[in-house]
């Protein structure tokens, strides 16, 4: 199953939580995810990093998702979405409590 890591930097808001606090709310609201999964175990992700995954998302159709989200937050943003078959390498990541 194609898995997607999603980063999403809003240009002029790197410090204003509530603007952040929104995104999270929207990117959830289009299918994104703000843990990721090893085992049993759940991991929150880096600030503004997402996690999605499904058997017939392409990247492409990520990357739409994820800019109608930001687009409902905030106007200059960039977005990076990274595709990876392969196990995810992590370290230091927190538990979800």
């Amino acid at each position: 199953m194609p898995r997607f890591t999603v980063r999403v930097e809003l240009h002029g808001a790197e410090d204003d939580r509530e603007v952040y606090d929104r995104l999270h709310s929207t990117m959830k609201k289009h299918g994104f995810s703000r843990t990721i999964s090893f085992g049993n175990v759940r991991y929150e992700l880096p600030s503004a990093e997402y996690n999605r995954t499904g058997d017939s998302l392409i990247g492409k159709d990520v990357l739409e998702d994820a800019k109608a989200a930001a687009e409902e937050v905030w106007e200059d943003f960039a977005i990076l979405v990274t595709q990876t078959q392969e196990s995810r390498l992590r370290w230091n990541l927190k538990k979800v409590k």
